[in-house]
């Protein structure tokens, strides 16, 4: 515990060292970031006007570190947690400042303004994202006003490509480790004056560490862009992603330590298959200073499971159909002679799934069926002002109005039909301040809450809670970034996120049976800090560190081994976290990297009162080296990367169950090499 540190902890966050690009020319330049007020892009500001510390990982940092997923491109950040509790290296869960996705996750996912979260378990399917297409990814931490629910932990806004002012082309083949096989092409460029287009391919293959974790992966993205009347620019994208995954899934610690490539059971598998249509569009109205966005999106995600238990065998089938629409006016100009950000926006969303299961008993060798649909309608507004108080001061002020009502159908038993609502009003202000041209200090105050989902109110008997209350919670942070040139950045920052009726889920016995409840309160409070520099043209290091308290503030029983009693830590949070690496350019072409990530031991799930041992903290080093080359038409890049270098045996998930202690053994070490043409 922090001694005389309530008011908002230690934490420690060192920006996403910047991922360097292929090019040492490339190496210098910083992403731009775009204002978390904005979540249609349209206006950009520095960062240092931002009352939070948002972090930019671009596609160049991608394609340097190659990262194959959305969490592995985030993997190195401080304040971020990230662990495989399936047992498939595609689908590793992802989560912000001590919000362990436990029972849902509490990180919101936009593409191009489109939010991504199943609608269901709020989950975020990150192998439905397409990596390759993307341009930038926005980590904002905290509750917004803008992006709205289910956003305790933070945001993640994901910005796509679009085609540059003259035409290039990569393919790309690679292979390696447990029958590893990548392959890659893309396009994009200009189509006359006023058109753009982008598109990419990929499939992915590989049979996995485990013996049963393989995965099979078909992503197609296209976007055409139009700019018109020197005021106007319409984009419109088509995403396609086609899966199937096996889930290794847990085994005892023993038999992990003794073979941590065997499974428990056999079959379990999940596939989906994704449609995304988005168009956006921006228009500004003159000289006025006004403009209008607008996100419209229809989403098509239908998903298959089956999952071999202990206690039988349960098929789902779940197909979800959304429809959504973001309409966003932003004036920037001046008022009172200081220059003012204006932004006022309204989303409106349906979302329609159905689901079939079936659960076979081990037992009785009863089938039990299920058929079920819901409905989610979610209407919001919201307003935001950043104004520019003095040159060296800009205070942000804004709010949020949410509606959010279900109704649920029960095809097999319509006595359970129902409906319910939620209404929530959340605020959000802060400030910047520029002590001296390279340092600037912040504070955001902001509220933020989570519906429960509709598995968590209606769909299963038992389990599921229909007089749950939304989850609220109040954040504060207070940090400070410093830019000195274009050779070292750092930041720091202190948070605090005190959490009201939280849902948790409360297990009545040995065997995981239970029901979702509102826990009264929680608490996370840590430390963030950063480090980068640049000062070098040939090494580039970085280094970030995090520090969390996730603990819970009142009495309760959560699970049969025992009460809890406040202090008590919440499972799967790690106290301690550390990113530290470098980029090293030894001659002209030559790249070589090196990253490891330090995470210090957690309780296991289901270990609400801390009655027994911590998972055991672990190290991990990747590395990767790159030459390229110029070659006739092009440019040519061979590359090698290594996970997991020294080959450490360890776990990032564990759970209790049945009074034992089960595991997923993360991989041994990997090696993937490949080769790239540009043109």
């Amino acid at each position: 515990m922090f001694p005389h540190f309530h008011l908002a902890g230690f934490s420690i966050l060192l920006a996403a060292a910047p991922l360097f690009s292929e090019q040492a020319a490339d190496d210098a330049e910083l992403p731009a970031v775009v204002v978390s007020s904005t979540r249609l892009t349209d206006v950009e500001v520095s960062p240092d006007r931002v009352p939070s510390k948002v972090t930019v990982v671009t596609a160049k940092e991608i394609k340097s570190k190659g990262a194959r997923t959305v969490q592995e491109a985030l993997q190195y950040l401080g304040g971020v947690t990230l662990y495989d509790q399936i047992g498939n290296s595609f689908q590793s869960a992802f989560d912000m400042r001590g919000f362990n996705g436990q029972p849902v996750p509490s990180t919101s996912v936009f593409v191009d303004g489109t939010r991504v979260n199943e609608a269901d378990f709020n989950t975020i399917n990150f192998n439905l994202i397409p990596i390759e297409a993307i341009e930038r990814i926005e980590v904002i931490p905290g509750s917004s006003a803008i992006f709205g629910k289910n956003a305790l932990g933070g945001v993640l806004n994901i910005v796509t490509k679009r085609g540059a002012e003259k035409h290039r082309a990569t393919v790309e083949a690679a292979g390696g480790s447990f029958d590893r096989q990548r392959y890659t092409a893309s396009a994009g460029g200009p189509l006359g004056d006023s058109l753009d287009y982008f598109i990419s391919g990929a499939r992915e293959l590989e049979d996995g560490f485990r013996d049963d974790d393989n995965g099979r992966s078909t992503r197609a993205f296209g976007k055409m862009g139009w700019k018109f009347f020197d005021s106007t620019d319409v984009q419109a994208s088509y995403t396609h992603v086609n899966d199937s995954l096996k889930q290794a899934g847990s085994l005892l610690e023993a038999d992990a330590i003794a073979n941590p490539e065997q499974v428990r059971a056999f079959g379990n598998v999940s596939a989906a298959e994704l449609h995304l249509g988005t168009i956006n569009a921006r228009t500004e109205f003159g000289d006025s200073g006004f403009s209008l966005a607008t996100n419209l999106s229809y989403r098509k995600n239908d998903q298959e499971s089956s999952n071999v238990g202990i206690f039988g065998t349960f098929d789902s089938e779940v197909d979800q159909d959304a429809f959504s629409g973001v309409f966003q006016l932003t004036h920037e100009g001046n008022m009172i002679s200081r220059h003012n950000l204006f932004t006022l926006g309204i989303e409106i969303s349906n979302i329609h799934f159905n689901t079939a299961t079936s659960f076979l008993s081990n037992f009785t060798g009863l089938v039990t069926p299920g058929n079920r649909a819901s409905t989610e309608d979610i209407f919001a507004i919201y307003v935001q002002d950043s104004y520019e108080v003095h040159p060296r001061l800009v205070v942000t002020a804004g709010g949020r109005f949410d509606w959010d009502g279900f109704d649920f159908t029960d095809h097999l038993d319509r006595t359970n039909d129902s409906a319910k609502s939620f209404k929530q009003a959340t605020p959000r202000a802060g400030f910047t301040f520029e002590v001296i041209e390279p340092l600037s200090i912040y504070f955001n105050y902001s509220q933020g809450f989570r519906v429960p989902t509709e598995n968590e109110l209606f769909a299963f008997a038992g389990s599921s809670n229909i007089d749950l209350e939304p989850v609220e919670t109040d954040s504060l942070e207070l940090g400070a970034l410093g830019h000195f040139g274009d050779w070292f950045e750092g930041s720091l920052a202190a948070f605090r996120i005190s959490a009201s009726n939280e849902i948790l889920f409360a297990v009545t016995n040995q065997f995981l049976f239970g029901g979702n409840v509102n826990f009264r309160k929680t608490l996370r409070q840590g430390l963030e800090l950063s480090l980068l520099s640049r000062y070098l043209d040939w090494l580039q290091p970085y280094v970030n560190y995090s520090y969390t308290e996730a603990t819970f503030e009142a009495d309760g029983v959560l699970s049969p081994g025992g009460p809890v009693v406040p202090g008590d830590f919440l499972p799967l949070v790690p106290k301690h976290r550390l990113g530290i690496g470098m980029n090293v350019i030894p001659a002209e072409g030559w790249i070589v990297s090196l990253n490891g990530v330090y995470q210090s031991g957690q309780f296991l799930l289901n270990d609400d009162g801390n009655n027994n041992s911590k998972m055991d903290s672990y190290f991990v080093l990747n590395g990767k080296v790159s030459y390229t080359y110029d070659i006739r038409y092009g440019r040519l890049r061979l590359f090698i990367q290594a996970n997991n270098i020294l080959d450490r045996d360890y776990f990032t998930f564990g759970s209790l169950s049945g009074g034992q202690t089960f595991v997923i053994p993360a991989a041994s070490v990997s090696v993937l090499g490949g080769i790239a043409y540009e043109f």
